[in-house]
């Protein structure tokens, strides 16, 4: 009671203390569950512990994915999962399609048939993949529960056709897959993958592994028995596997390649939330300094009453910890109610439209020990100094004087706690001014041509149902008519755009380099002049 009268007392300083802090406390959440959902929680299915992702190892890169067919032989060969499922770490297709009156752009994710099998999950409606669809070659398709919300929640979705599949089930809300963020609109069967051709090649790897460990099995036994069957593959083919083994680790809702990248931003996350956090506390501190400047009188009394300096010291760290759980308290409900409004985010991208990101960023137990923690610190940080302050009034130093001018003597503490806030400050502000010295270099780069007045669409001739034959003069006319459009400079028809990717092909190459394949994409003669790249040598295509 003692310490809410206080605090009552000097309401205002205490009001900034708590705002303060609960701003900074609310930063630090929000950062704890982002680091929590991305490094620690495992994906949304029963007995998660059981699961875990398997990729391959070499000599030369230590996180690879898998092929077609080492899968397949790791699926047929183990006996210790109860199955395995494969999933490309990547959005495969990419249509423009009716639905309901309306165009609509949709992304599709290829997994096994029985990917949510080992999952282990029940779907929102309907059913989900089985064997027998990937056998029967059918255009068939799981809808995410974000895209089922998206195109309005249609209850009777159940076999409606989208995007030349029909839809057969819609996922629940909590699962985001065995990849976090960006699952797609779609789930399709690795049978309706493109360039299906490929995936028989030993030394095409594309897939990620989620398997569900049998029971009693450890994950030190898997790794074992997943070595010997790498052994195994790399004596039968040693061209594609040699010096290759699968590594076993625990299920995570990244894939294993975007682990060290997430470890990386998390860190840059948390050490600047926790120096927002210190400036706060600095803050605060100083405040809570000039309330114990002028209680000193206050606490001169108790100790000529007989109180301890221990006593002294409590109850200054208590009115620390009650501004410090109040903060807290106020900081995790902004950063729930601020998780909550941006959960589900929508982004538009050029030429491919808006696609919904499923965060599904968690406040769990986990986070709530966290702040406590953080609540702790904020409490030490805060009311230590001014707790040694308050309890150690020396009778000489009032008597002369000292209390009346504030205690301008040598206030050490205070200097102190000064000299941390602004280093703390200067130091978060040379590191925003990096970042925007970052960000405006990569505005400013040279990308090899000019994106300055270029427009772009994507067009899906073979959805609307034309052949190669028909196709050709389609373009031509295409090209024709938007050419004769009045402030049109150039027109070109390519089949990638700069920085969005080709297609690998192999190359005859110097046996003293490493590389075997090139990219390449396919253009026409105006290609080079409406993108403005200049040639170093040589001439352009012409007619």
């Amino acid at each position: 009671m003692h310490t809410v009268r206080t605090l009552r007392r000097h309401w205002k300083p205490a009001s900034i203390a708590v705002a303060s802090l609960a701003i900074a406390m609310a930063l630090g959440v929000i950062c704890l569950s982002v680091s929590n959902t991305t490094l620690l929680l495992l994906p949304s299915a029963p007995a998660p512990d059981r699961l875990v992702t398997i990729y391959s190892r070499s000599a030369g890169n230590p996180v690879e994915q898998i092929s077609f067919p080492d899968y397949r032989d790791y699926r047929a060969n183990n006996h210790v999962f109860t199955d395995i499922a494969a999933a490309p770490n990547s959005i495969s297709l990419l249509d423009d399609f009716q639905y309901e009156g309306r165009n609509i752009k949709v992304l599709a994710r290829p997994v096994s048939d029985n990917y949510f099998a080992v999952m282990a999950i029940q779907p929102h409606l309907g059913r989900f993949f089985s064997p027998a669809d990937s056998a029967a070659d059918t255009h068939l398709a799981v809808m995410t529960y974000a895209c089922w919300k998206r195109l309005g929640s249609d209850p009777k979705i159940v076999g409606k056709v989208l995007a030349g599949n029909t839809i057969i089930g819609v996922t629940p809300r909590s699962f985001t897959g065995s990849f976090y963020g960006l699952n797609g609109d779609l789930f399709v069967t690795l049978s309706q993958a493109d360039n299906q051709a490929s995936w028989e090649q030993r030394g095409a790897r594309r897939l990620f592994l989620t398997a569900r460990l049998k029971p009693g099995v450890s994950r030190s036994q898997a790794q074992a028995e997943m070595e010997g069957l790498s052994n195994q593959l790399a004596a039968a083919y040693p061209q594609d596997d040699k010096g290759r083994s699968a590594v076993v680790a625990r299920a995570s809702l990244l894939p294993p390649d975007g682990l060290a990248t997430a470890e990386l931003m998390t860190a840059i996350l948390m050490a600047l939330s926790l120096l927002v956090l210190l400036i706060a506390c600095a803050n605060v501190a100083n405040l809570l300094l000039a309330i114990a400047v002028a209680r000193r009188q206050e606490a001169a009394i108790k100790l000529a009453l007989g109180a301890s300096r221990r006593r002294l010291l409590r109850e200054s760290l208590q009115e620390s910890a009650l501004l410090s759980m109040t903060a807290g308290v106020l900081g995790f409900a902004l950063a729930a109610a601020a998780l909550a409004l941006y959960s589900d985010l929508s982004f538009s991208f050029p030429m491919f439209g808006a696609f919904s990101v499923g965060l599904n960023l968690r406040l769990d137990l986990t986070v709530a020990a966290m702040t406590l923690l953080l609540v702790l610190l904020a409490t030490l940080a805060t009311g230590l100094a001014p707790a040694l302050y308050a309890s150690s009034p020396h009778l000489a130093s009032m008597l002369g004087g000292g209390m009346a001018v504030g205690g301008t003597h040598r206030n050490v503490r205070r200097s102190a706690l000064v000299i941390v806030e602004v280093a703390t400050c200067t130091l978060v502000m040379i590191g925003m001014g990096l970042c925007q010295r970052s960000l405006y270099n990569l505005r400013h780069i040279d990308l090899g041509f000019s994106a300055r007045n270029l427009l772009a669409a994507t067009l899906y001739l073979d959805a609307e149902g034309y052949s190669e034959k028909t196709g050709k003069p389609f373009y031509q006319t295409l090209r024709d008519r938007i050419a004769a459009i009045p402030g049109v400079e150039s027109v070109s028809l390519a089949g990638d755009l700069p920085l969005l990717g080709a297609t690998d092909v192999p190359a005859q190459l110097p046996a003293a380099l490493k590389t075997t394949t090139v990219a390449h994409t396919v253009v026409d003669p105006n290609y080079f002049s409406t993108l403005g790249i200049k040639l170093l040598g040589g001439r352009n295509f012409n007619a």
